[in-house]
C-alpha cells in the first residue's frame, strides 16, 4: 500500500511538471540568445532557470523584440507571463514577482558630436527631438515631459540606429546594452553620465498558483546568495555592486 501511494504521488508530480514559457527582449546582461535566435542564458534567465527547476518545472523563454507585443501575449494567456515590466507597465489581471532581479538603469544618450558632455538635468534637453521605444514604462520624470519633440519606434535598437544618424537628438535607455550596441554597429552615440532614472523590473505571470510558487522560490535564492553568484557570473559585481552603476 505505501509503494503504491508513493508510485502514485510520483505520476501526479510527474503530471504537474511542465515547461514555463515566457518571452522577453534580448536585454544583455540579463538575456542572450544563442545562434538560433533563442534565448539561453543570461541573469534573468538563469534564475528563472533555476527556480523553476527546484519546483520541478523547465523553463523557455522567447525572444520578441516588441514590448507591447510580448506583454500582451501573456496577458492573453498565450504564454505564461514576460519579463521586464515597469511599476509604470503592471496590469491588474496579472501578478508580479517581489522581488526585482534586475533594474532598468536609464541614461541619456545623445549624438557623438553633440555638445553636451554631461547629464545634469532633464532640462537640458528642452526642445529636443527625443526617440521613445513603444510599449516602454518609462518612469514619469520622462513619460510625463511635454517639452520634446517625440518620436517613437517599436524597437530600442531603431532609435540608436536614428541617433546615430542624427534624426533624433536624444535618446534615454540602459547604457550597459547601449555600450555593447554601440561598438557591435559602430555608432556615433555618446552616452552621458550620471543615470537619469533608476526603476526596478518585475516578472509578470499569469496564473496566481505558478506566481505563489515562484515567488516564494525566488525570495529563497536571494537570501541563500544564489543571486548574487549569477550576477558575479555575467558582471563580476555583487546585485548590489552592479546596481551603483557603470558610472560610479
Amino acid at each position: 500500500m505505501i509503494f503504491a501511494t508513493l508510485i502514485l504521488q510520483l505520476l501526479l508530480s510527474s503530471a504537474q511538471a511542465r515547461t514555463v514559457v515566457l518571452c522577453a527582449e534580448t536585454w544583455e546582461p540579463y538575456t542572450y540568445k544563442n545562434s538560433k535566435g533563442m534565448i539561453t542564458r543570461g541573469i534573468t534567465h538563469d534564475i528563472l532557470k533555476k527556480a523553476l527547476a527546484d519546483l520541478g518545472h523547465g523553463l523557455l523563454i522567447e525572444e520578441v523584440n516588441f514590448a507591447d507585443r510580448c506583454m500582451s501575449l501573456g496577458r492573453t494567456g498565450k504564454m505564461d507571463g514576460s519579463l521586464f515590466t515597469t511599476d509604470v507597465g503592471k496590469s491588474k489581471t496579472m501578478y508580479y514577482l517581489e522581488q526585482p532581479l534586475e533594474y532598468w538603469t536609464l541614461n541619456a544618450m545623445v549624438p557623438s558630436d553633440s555638445s553636451q558632455n554631461k547629464y545634469t538635468s532633464i532640462s537640458q534637453f528642452d526642445g529636443h527631438k527625443i526617440g521613445l521605444t513603444k510599449g516602454y514604462g518609462y518612469p514619469d520624470v520622462i513619460r510625463n515631459n511635454k517639452k520634446w519633440l517625440i518620436e517613437e519606434e517599436s524597437e530600442y535598437i531603431l532609435n540608436m540606429r536614428k541617433l546615430s544618424g542624427k534624426r533624433i537628438e536624444l535618446y534615454i535607455d540602459d547604457p550597459y546594452q547601449a555600450a555593447m550596441v554601440i561598438k557591435k554597429e559602430n555608432l556615433k552615440i555618446r552616452i552621458l553620465y550620471p543615470a537619469v532614472a533608476r526603476v526596478p523590473t518585475f516578472v509578470e505571470i499569469k496564473s496566481p498558483v505558478l506566481y505563489r510558487q515562484l515567488n516564494k522560490k525566488v525570495k529563497e535564492l536571494v537570501a541563500r546568495g544564489y543571486v548574487d553568484q549569477i550576477y558575479q557570473k555575467y558582471t563580476g559585481k555583487s546585485f548590489k555592486d552592479f546596481l551603483k552603476g557603470p558610472n560610479l
